[in-house]
């Protein structure tokens, strides 16, 4: 997963906090219902936002429940379950499975071939019921893979293509809103920037691909911003008034933390 679509808990009152727990407590519920442990240790804050931004452009109704589980045995906590929760929990473990996989393919990590083959029997199942998403996103990886192999250097293009993987993460209904589209598009360019511009050093050292090697970092940041303005422009349209607090923190505050901690040494206040 990204880990980088996470709020930033101390700009958030009480009760945006038990919202944003709620959903991602339901998300974990909705994981091991559909697919067992396997299921919830592919739990991501990523799909936590997914589900927030889906049920509120809808208007989705919730309804709410109380469990035990692993990491709190005790005291029985609250989540929130509606009717997006099995297409998030589904697209969560399809990115699992594909990160996975990647990480086996670059660095050739074999913890990471163990749980891409834990999780392919049911992104094979997943596939069967989402079939353009999967497929999409399928190839849409494959474009990235190419680009990689062949050494090339166009952030745009390679931002580009990861951006249409997350118009199919965000595609719960055919008939959604053109903006959500467009706001999704960004989201994931903004992802694969932020992503390689943290990796860069590390993928320099290790002899590995990452197409931001031409580029400065003053003009890394300028662009980093650009295309958050941009999500953030298209997200605006939408015009939704349900967790928008919490929408609105992760694009402004959160979606930015790991890149403040590592380019400026500040302290990571870290996700809820």
């Amino acid at each position: 997963m990204f880990g980088y679509l996470i709020v930033n808990p101390t700009q958030l009152d009480k009760e945006d906090k038990q919202i944003y727990r709620g959903f991602y407590c339901g998300l974990c519920h909705e994981l091991n219902k559909s697919y067992g442990n396997t299921g919830r240790k592919t739990l991501s804050y990523d799909l936590t936002f997914v589900s927030l931004v889906l049920a509120s452009v809808h208007h989705l109704e919730n309804t709410y429940g109380f469990e035990r589980c692993p990491i709190h045995p005790i005291v029985p906590h609250q989540f929130i379950s509606n009717e997006v929760m099995e297409f998030t929990a589904a697209m969560n473990m399809v990115l699992s499975y594909y990160k996975c996989l990647d990480d086996y393919q670059d660095e050739n990590k074999k913890k990471a071939q163990v749980n891409a083959l834990k999780l392919e029997p049911f992104v094979l199942e997943i596939k069967k019921k989402y079939s353009q998403q999967v497929n999409d996103i399928e190839q849409s990886l494959a474009e990235i893979n190419n680009y990689e192999k062949h050494n090339v250097l166009d952030p745009d293009l390679l931002s580009n293509t990861f951006g249409k993987i997350m118009v199919e993460v965000f595609r719960y209904k055919d008939n959604q809103p053109k903006e959500l589209e467009s706001f999704a598009f960004h989201l994931g360019k903004f992802i694969y920037l932020l992503d390689a511009s943290l990796d860069l050093k590390s993928d320099i050292k290790k002899e590995l691909y990452n197409p931001l090697i031409a580029i400065d970092s003053t003009h890394q940041h300028e662009m980093l911003e650009m295309v958050m303005a941009d999500c953030v422009k298209e997200f605006e349209k939408l015009h939704i008034s349900e967790y928008q607090n919490i929408i609105e923190n992760v694009l402004y505050s959160g979606a930015w933390s790991k890149y403040y901690v590592k380019k400026k040494g500040l302290k990571d206040e870290g996700s809820l």
